[in-house]
């Protein structure tokens, strides 16, 4: 993972839900509408995405690597009810056997992965055949926005 300041979980909670409204709302929707069965989360980061859970997913697991997120997404899950299984792990080695989800969840994650081909290999090895991509990406921003994302 290539956001290592301490502070990032923090500031991107706060950050969330006005960026949230503006925004990402809308999109993180739309794309997690497409989620079905079995469902991994890569990327939890606070959770924001488990809102969005559309009624075809069945079960939800989750990866992420950074501590403060995993308790931001463990206490939103349990506050609306919702049931997840968090562990901790990175994109490029997916904690889970092979063909294990029938659809995988990447929202605002792969530019914080340390190596993307690594990571999009892991994804195909744990989504089961006829499986969902399930994608959610940026790009940096210019001004406050990019420095916003570079912390």
């Amino acid at each position: 993972m290539t956001r290592r300041n301490p502070l990032f979980p923090y500031v991107y909670r706060l950050g969330t839900p006005i960026f949230g409204k503006v925004f990402y709302n809308r999109y993180r929707r739309e794309a997690m509408s497409n989620a079905v069965g079995r469902l991994l989360m890569i990327g939890v980061g606070p959770g924001t995405d488990l809102m969005f859970l559309p009624p075809a997913v069945t079960s939800v697991a989750a990866i992420e690597p950074d501590a403060a997120f995993r308790r931001m997404a463990s206490a939103l899950a349990s506050r609306r009810g919702i049931a997840v299984d968090i562990v901790e792990g990175v994109a490029e080695s997916i904690p889970f056997p092979d063909n294990s989800f029938d659809s995988v969840h990447v929202g605002l994650v792969l530019c914080s992965v340390d190596d993307v081909a690594a990571t999009l290999r892991e994804i195909r090895r744990v989504l089961a055949p006829g499986g969902r991509l399930v994608v959610l990406e940026h790009v940096r921003g210019d001004g406050a926005m990019g420095r916003f994302q570079d912390l």
